[in-house]
């Protein structure tokens, strides 16, 4: 498979840099799934179809229809991804592995897998929001696929050798501080929202979350206001975790610092939680186990730990799922961003044997 993927390396690398050109704004999604789709055509797969959701979903119909797999990637909005440069053997760019690498090999394995005898029905899918609400993915599970599904296999341009089969517990809020507004002129000793900011701040900074979670400031937003102080002042947050009871002990942690903060500085304090996500695993994940033994068998370096991935939302429902990684690379979300071309055969060479031998599973 390897050696017949390497002769399609230039048509790879083509399609690789013709996706990247489209506009990467949320908004414009529907871009990247026309081109999936046509891409998906070109490859001999008949039955292709851009959902209600914005979804890309192609099937490959399977000795029992009644049970299905479904392959994932998600369409992502990076914004500015620029130009894809061949330096070598590396393709660098922003976006180049995160996640051009995985929209394009999504394609590539449904030409290979639509010419094997299948146990199973195979959905490949090219999910919206797949960075945000992961509202594609609980679409296509909820409202798309009428089959009973077996399990969930997402996949990712970069980080060969990556199995996630838990996800993070996820919680981010918006912070209002509401004050009052002053000429900078006067009572510039009395408190304010900026000085609420730095107070939280440093709270935030000083404080032992453990060593499986973290507390982000994502963004900080006053306006302009010369010769003001400014009335409102706006924080988004983000708490991540791997432990349950840190990751509760966090949300707890961070509310008290939040009110404890108001009172301290005398202004007003609203809290609007924008997403939450609890820690999401199954107790048997078999397809966990068999990426596990056919990396090991191509000597492929593992890790394995908790991710961030649209594979929450089918764990939520009990069905089996992981995020795997295609090519060796890093750098994600930098302009040098970069993905080692020879290592996407090998990658997708070791994903499509692993998904061959989940389906006579």
């Amino acid at each position: 498979m390897k050696s017949d993927l390497r002769k399609k390396e230039n048509t790879i690398i083509q399609n690789i840099i013709d996706l990247s050109k489209l506009k990467n704004e949320k908004v414009n999604e529907i871009e990247k799934a026309v081109f999936l789709q046509k891409l998906l055509y070109s490859y001999g797969i008949e039955n292709v179809k851009i959902d209600v959701a914005g979804n890309v979903v192609a099937k490959i119909i399977g000795e029992n229809q009644d049970e299905a797999i479904v392959i994932s990637t998600n369409l992502d909005s990076v914004k500015d991804v620029g130009k894809i440069k061949l330096t070598g053997k590396e393709l660098i760019g922003v976006g180049v592995g995160d996640n051009l690498l995985g929209v394009i090999s999504l394609a590539i394995l449904g030409e290979y897998l639509s010419k094997e005898k299948l146990k199973h029905t195979i959905y490949l899918v090219g999910t919206v929001n797949g960075n945000s609400d992961f509202s594609g993915m609980k679409f296509l599970l909820e409202k798309e696929i009428s089959e009973s599904i077996k399990g969930v296999i997402n996949i990712n341009g970069l980080w060969l050798g990556r199995i996630h089969s838990t996800t993070v517990g996820l919680k981010r809020s918006k912070i209002l501080f509401k004050g009052i507004r002053k000429h900078i002129w006067r009572n510039v000793v009395s408190s304010s929202v900026v000085d609420a900011l730095g107070n939280f701040i440093l709270k935030i900074k000083n404080e032992d979350f453990g060593e499986n979670s973290v507390v982000n400031i994502a963004g900080i937003e006053t306006g302009i206001h010369y010769n003001t102080v400014p009335e409102n002042l706006e924080i988004k947050i983000e708490i991540r975790s791997n432990s349950e009871e840190e990751f509760q002990a966090a949300l707890n942690i961070v509310k008290s610092i939040i009110l404890g903060v108001g009172q301290e500085e005398n202004i007003k304090v609203k809290i609007k939680d924008e997403v939450f996500r609890k820690i999401q695993k199954v107790e048997e994940n078999n397809i966990e186990k068999i990426f596990i033994d056919v990396a090991k068998e191509r000597k492929i370096n593992i890790y394995t730990g908790p991710t961030n991935s649209e594979i929450a939302i089918p764990l939520e429902k009990g069905i089996e799922a992981v995020t795997v990684g295609i090519a060796n690379g890093g750098k994600r979300y930098s302009k040098n961003e970069y993905i080692e071309i020879n290592s996407i055969y090998t990658g997708i060479e070791y994903i499509f044997n692993s998904i061959i031998k989940y389906d006579k599973s």
